[in-house]
């Protein structure tokens, strides 16, 4: 295992895992309607960390799969979910910005390991590509706001393939912000 990590997130990363860590840009004080929106859905992206500005704030994304990571790909993996195998798993956590921290979306405290297989379905897909199954699990840790959002290459296979992803989220560390 290796770690990785940034602003305060850090995760070991299993032996035979693709991961990487960067710094997004977000306005400090964006709606939480606006964030998670049909555009932040839909693949609209937030802007490099190297954009930010007064207004703006630096928000951590990991990515970790079991295969290897393209080098250009979106904050909940388009770009890497189309070219998972059956036998693959992605995972992103993403940060969300200050003002979702306390909302109800984002009232569990702490993310419940190990993942549920039962909790995937093929409905929580950003990027619905056949067989797939995905789960996404708003949570509160360290004062701050995330979202892990985890697809499996195969939802038939989930009882096997989610405790990978279980594997991988409990290497995870999140100091406060």
């Amino acid at each position: 295992m290796s770690a990785i990590g940034q602003g305060g997130v850090e995760i070991e990363v299993p032996r035979g895992w693709d991961g990487g860590v960067h710094l997004r840009v977000a306005p400090v004080v964006p709606p939480v309607a606006e964030v998670l929106g049909a555009g932040a859905l839909a693949g609209g992206d937030l802007a490099p960390a190297e954009a930010a500005t007064g207004d703006s704030a630096a928000l951590v994304t990991v990515h970790a799969a079991t295969f290897p990571l393209p080098p250009v790909r979106g904050d909940y993996g388009s770009g890497a979910v189309e070219t998972m195998g059956a036998e693959d798993v992605f995972v992103s956590l993403l940060e969300f910005g200050a003002s979702s921290t306390g909302s109800a979306l984002f009232s569990q405290a702490g993310l419940v390991l190990p993942l549920d297989p039962e909790a995937f379905t093929t409905q929580q897909l950003q990027r619905p590509q056949r067989g797939q199954g995905g789960l996404q699990v708003f949570f509160t840790e360290a004062g701050r706001s995330f979202c892990a959002y985890v697809v499996i290459g195969s939802w038939a296979q989930r009882h096997r393939l989610v405790p990978l992803a279980s594997e991988l989220l409990a290497g995870l560390r999140i100091a406060a912000g």
